[in-house]
């Protein structure tokens, strides 16, 4: 044991041994000391005999734990043993790293969904993990509101999904853990976060079952398909089951939702068609969307997704309307700029071009007199959205459509318990015959829609 002054430039001369450990213990503190390992890590405890033995504590590593901090934290710790606390039960030695390890086995892993698994992890290991070897009461509400802030400046979403998680870590650490000390990521001033209100419009839904049309692969073509007919999440619709489906009665039973318990699911007449016709090949594999992933069943559909928005940016007005109108196209595509700047409404130029005003309306919409096209911004969750929202263009209820889309708020679950499958099915009936109006399913002579229709 070497008795020195803890000095930055003392502790930092400190050779590395070749084995074994290095210990030094501090002249002003006499129970703080430091160990130096042969790889350079050096880390301070404090040693003491406690309840008859001698013991350490580890407070943390230097330097980020500093010598005044670690000086600090020694004398605390002394101070609660000799007040008969027990120091095995005070975690404040307890490292961020080593709560996290504790808060994932024994909270997330134990009690969360896998999909929230996956992003409690990804914000500690993006945002939280540098602060790993910080003793938990060293970690001041400053140094949150820092990181928030930091984080915020091009990820506000994330900032507060960091602080949330890092919040719920310090809960676990005092319910759990015993620690004694406060929260320091409570009442941080969130960032505002605009909820995401994106749907398919009309003149987006002919453009997305054309761009489905050219999709090499039948089964994300019907993936698709069952995401935008069902409104159902991705990740259920991804582990869909042959023994899950009742093709005769139109339902789908998901055993496990993200609201939790099970969500019988209507499946719309096109739908049923879709399905059937996969049903007949499926060569008793269990999975409706079977893979050659380890899973069984597709789990990574992003790349099919970037090219059906690809492939709705591809086509041209002339593509558009080449049924029955492509002789007003060159009258019609100077006029756009027009429209888009606001000057001349679609109406008029409609007129003009001798175009009708729903054609004219669509091809404004769709932005394809700029070069290069423009892909639109869609994500497959507005799929589900777009089921929502041409509910309630048709007509249906807040509750109805909350049925439909196994809703999880508890404020509307007492009304969801008292409703049965049939208005949901009329509903979601109607929703479906509204899309694929607007999309012009039934005059489109496509394959796809040829078989679905």
């Amino acid at each position: 044991m070497i008795n020195m002054h803890f000095t930055k430039a003392a502790i930092d001369a400190l050779p590395a041994p070749p084995k074994g450990r290095t210990y030094a213990r501090d002249d002003l503190v006499h129970n703080l000391t430091l160990t130096v390992t042969p790889a350079g890590t050096r880390t301070f405890y404090l040693s003491r005999f406690i309840r008859g033995r001698s013991d350490r504590i580890k407070l943390g590593r230097y330097p980020a734990l500093t010598i005044a901090k670690a000086r600090a934290r020694a004398r605390e710790l002394d101070g609660r043993i000799e007040s008969g606390h027990d120091p095995k039960a005070m975690n404040e030695e307890t490292t961020l790293g080593d709560l996290w390890e504790h808060f994932y086995t024994h909270h997330v892993s134990a009690r969360r969904k896998p999909k929230t698994a996956v992003s409690y992890q990804h914000a500690w290991d993006r945002h939280l993990r540098q602060w790993a070897t910080r003793p938990l009461s060293e970690i001041t509400k400053a140094d949150v509101v820092r990181l928030h802030a930091q984080i915020g400046r091009t990820a506000p979403y994330a900032a507060n999904r960091a602080a949330a998680v890092l919040s719920s870590m310090y809960s676990h650490a005092s319910r759990r853990m015993g620690f004694e000390g406060g929260n320091p990521a409570t009442s941080i001033e969130r960032f505002d976060e605009t909820k995401r209100d994106r749907f398919l419009r009309a003149d987006e839904l002919e453009r997305f079952f054309i761009a489905l049309d050219e999709l090499p692969s039948e089964t994300m073509r019907d993936f698709f398909l069952t995401l935008l007919y069902t409104g159902a999440r991705r990740r259920n619709v991804e582990a869909m089951r042959w023994d899950q489906v009742d093709l005769d009665r139109r339902l789908w039973r998901i055993p496990d939702t993200k609201g939790g318990g099970p969500q019988d699911v209507h499946l719309p007449a096109p739908l049923v068609e879709v399905l059937s016709a996969r049903r007949a090949s499926r060569n008793g594999q269990p999975w409706v969307f079977q893979s050659s992933e380890r899973t069984g069943h597709i789990t990574q559909p992003d790349k099919s997704w970037r090219r059906v928005l690809k492939l709705m940016a591809q086509y041209t007005i002339e593509d558009y309307l080449a049924r029955g109108e492509a002789e007003a196209v060159e009258r019609f595509k100077p006029a756009l700029v027009d429209v888009a700047d606001g000057e001349r409404s679609p109406a008029d130029v409609a007129a003009d071009a001798g175009l009708r005003e729903k054609s004219a309306r669509r091809a404004v919409a769709m932005n394809l007199h700029i070069d290069p096209p423009v892909v639109p911004h869609i994500r497959m969750h507005d799929l589900r959205r777009t089921l929502g929202s041409w509910q309630a263009a048709t007509g249906a209820s807040l509750p109805i459509i909350g049925k439909a889309l196994g809703h999880r708020d508890q404020a509307t679950t007492a009304i969801y318990a008292r409703l049965d499958i049939d208005p949901v099915r009329k509903s979601v009936d109607t929703a479906v015959a509204a899309i694929r109006a607007a999309a012009g399913v039934d005059r489109v002579e496509k394959d796809i829609l040829a078989r679905i229709g």
